[in-house]
């Protein structure tokens, strides 16, 4: 397994098959049990060390290879859906633990109501259409993220960042931090030389956000597009940085790429030339067009996308190029890149060639225009699968085939959902370990979650328990396990601790039976309750 956190690079040399890791945003990281763990600084990672790593990276993944066993296949499973308030039409989603119960929640940005709701999910794997909070967000807010607003080791909690092009603003939410997931908004200032002030330009029509830390100082950046309705020598892809006050820098740093003639789209963030420093790759519809911006790095560590001498602009091959994504599709070490074509309703990937060059191609037709496409493993082979959101109500799972050669990709599952989706993240939403699918659909203002039910290497497909729950988690006592079924029967309780070793064991009677944590250490550990009909799996939280 090999991780990339700030651009340093962690490495776990993989001998057991189950592992686990938390939000970057913590910092708190579980070593995979049995295994070697390397953490390699991004200081240290250049040009003469990498070319020395990547051969042994190699051997590894040869020898991981010649042992490996059938990868199981991607199976999402509808699950809750948040209803928003009319009008809602959502255009981004931010999900994380807002009100510190350790089970991840849903903040919405509202665009046809210019605000951020905020969803708590309940004990049951449920939300309410009731937010905990909504907050005004400026006019049709296109851009949020879940970010600590201050130095990330050292706040433990998650605030929200939206952007509004129309209003040209930034919405900063902090965190209260009291259980309760609510939000205090910061007031916006003045004007550029105060607070919140966004990009340059007015009348933008869909800016996008990302927040990274991009020179590992602890500190969030936030990256945005300006898209102004009009073509202007602004328009392009710019960086602010989180100031200590809790506040935007005023102005926008030389980190940027613009060009006249030319209204982004989307972009996506990626060091495809593999020098340690973040590289952009920008979607151009109207010219039917693609930019990959290969960065410098400033003395600062930032890195400098103003270079257009490095920036190559290239036909995208398909019809209005809307949306992009970049991953390591071929299994080299190297970002790819996937583009969404809403004229011709395909996805156009574009091997990277080493050189910083995308010449190898390969389309996948789609059943309407595409919204959004990710790529994203959900399997744990290593390999991410493409998923592409469609104006058809459809999220289409191309499933990563795990061999070489040009066609990287089986032919789609498809997963009915709502109008028109146009939205979707990824999170461990029921805790079990797997990255499940959350989708925001603006034509009948709905938030779908799909449970991620891939089956795990080296395991068959068992049936899953139902009507069981556990509570309260976090524990510090006892654990209440209740079963709600007519054919409840006694039940096999396993827990592990976070190195997967076995704490305890114990037979729990129906219908309802108590497990003691009193004496466990404080932790994350895994609960596992298995009977003739079934198996279920809980993270369980001792406090």
């Amino acid at each position: 397994m090999i991780e990339c956190i700030n651009h340093s690079l962690l490495l776990f040399i993989r001998i057991s098959q189950i592992f686990d890791y938390s939000s970057r945003f913590d910092r708190k990281l579980v070593q995979p049990p049995n295994s070697l763990y390397i953490f390699i600084p991004q200081n240290h990672i250049n040009n003469i060390f990498m070319p020395k790593l990547l051969p042994l990276i190699g051997l590894m993944a040869t020898t991981a290879t010649a042992f490996a066993q059938p990868t199981p296949h991607v199976r999402l499973a509808a699950s809750t859906v948040i209803t928003l308030p009319a009008g809602a039409a959502p255009s981004a989603l931010a999900i994380a633990d807002y009100n510190q119960d350790r089970r991840p929640d849903v903040a919405v940005c509202q665009r046809g109501l210019n605000s951020i709701g905020v969803y708590l999910q309940g004990s049951n794997g449920t939300f309410p259409s009731q937010p905990a909070g909504t907050y005004d967000a400026g006019q049709a807010p296109s851009g949020l993220v879940a970010v600590p607003l201050g130095n990330a080791s050292q706040r433990a909690y998650i605030d929200l960042v939206a952007i509004s092009g129309p209003s040209n603003l930034y919405t900063l939410l902090t965190n209260k931090n009291d259980g309760s997931g609510q939000f205090t908004p910061i007031p916006p200032g003045n004007g550029p030389v105060d607070n919140n002030y966004f990009g340059q330009v007015e009348g933008l029509v869909n800016p996008q956000l990302q927040a990274r830390d991009l020179n590992s100082d602890g500190w969030i950046d936030f990256i945005y597009s300006i898209d102004p309705t009009g073509y202007t020598i602004n328009a392009g892809i710019y960086r602010q940085r989180l100031l200590p006050e809790i506040r935007i820098q005023p102005g926008y740093e030389f980190s940027r790429f613009r060009t006249p003639a030319y209204r982004p789209s989307n972009f996506a963030l990626a060091d495809f030339n593999r020098d340690g420093v973040e590289d952009l790759v920008v979607t151009n519809p109207d010219n039917n067009q693609f930019t990959v911006v290969i960065a410098s790095s400033r003395a600062d560590r930032y890195p400098e996308w103003a270079n257009n001498q490095r920036a190559d602009v290239l036909p995208s091959l398909g019809s209005r190029p809307v949306q992009v994504a970049a991953a390591d599709v071929s299994g080299d070490f190297l970002p790819d890149i996937a583009l969404a074509h809403e004229g011709s309703n395909e996805i156009t990937l574009f091997l990277n060639s080493r050189t910083g060059e995308f010449g190898t191609t390969v389309s996948y037709p789609l059943s309407a225009a595409p919204r959004q496409v990710m790529l994203q493993d959900l399997n744990d082979d290593r390999r991410p699968e493409m998923l592409v959101l469609t104006a058809d109500g459809q999220l289409h799972v191309f499933e990563h085939t795990s061999e070489p050669g040009i066609t990287r990709y089986r032919t789609p599952v498809s997963y009915a959902v709502g109008r028109n989706p146009v939205t979707m993240q990824f999170a461990d939403v029921n805790g079990d370990f797997k990255l499940d699918v959350v989708i925001g659909c603006e034509g009948d203002n709905t938030v779908h979650v799909l449970l991620n039910q891939t089956g795990t290497v080296l395991s068959t497909a068992t049936a899953r328990l139902a009507g069981v729950d556990i509570y309260p988690n976090p524990a510090r006592d006892v654990v209440t396990v209740r079963q709600s079924n007519a054919s409840s029967q006694t039940l096999n309780a396993t827990l592990l601790d976070a190195l997967g070793r076995v704490v305890r064991r114990a037979e729990l009677a129906a219908p309802a039976a108590t497990l003691s944590v009193a004496d466990l250490p404080r932790g994350v550990y895994v609960l596992r309750l298995s009977s003739t009909d079934g198996i279920l799996t809980r993270r369980l939280v001792v406090e």
